[in-house]
């Protein structure tokens, strides 16, 4: 049996640890999926220590007691600099260490990975609980028109 080897991404850890968060249920589920199968050998659990360094030591030694952590160097965001595709340098980042550590699923709460060659465990937002459409906080959009146009010069 091959081992699956898992990158917790920022936003899915922020997810966990916030109660308030509105993934958070289903990113708890899915993180207890994913400690049943470390506990029977079919995956690693890894995140970057940059995300990890943010956390508080408790949360960390124990709710992430079986989290591996992959260290991040200057070469690693100085190659994040470099990547075009991502949304943000978190982003950037997290896919050079998925890269650089050949690790090939990642667990996220956002869609920021959609685009890449890699398998996402995504934790979608929780239901609303009497099923009713989320009320607008007053902002309306609208649409520009077409933009005049302009004369030419006379150079």
């Amino acid at each position: 049996m091959r081992v699956r080897s898992v990158l917790l991404e920022q936003s899915f850890i922020t997810a966990l640890l916030d109660e308030q968060s509105p993934t958070h249920t289903a990113t708890k589920d899915i993180y207890s999926a994913l400690v049943e199968r470390y506990r029977a050998g079919a995956d690693r659990l890894f995140a970057l220590s940059t995300v990890l360094a943010k956390l508080p030591r408790e949360f960390r030694r124990n709710a992430l007691a079986p989290v591996l952590t992959l260290h991040v160097a200057r070469q690693h965001h100085n190659a994040a600099r470099r990547v075009p595709a991502a949304s943000s340098p978190d982003v950037a980042l997290a896919l050079v260490m998925l890269r650089r550590n050949r690790i090939r699923t990642v667990a996220t709460t956002s869609c920021d990975f959609d685009g890449f060659d890699l398998v996402v465990l995504r934790a979608q937002p929780d239901e609303l609980d009497d099923g009713a459409p989320p009320q607008s906080d007053g902002y309306v959009s609208y649409e520009i028109g077409p933009l005049p146009a302009q004369r030419p010069t006379g150079r």
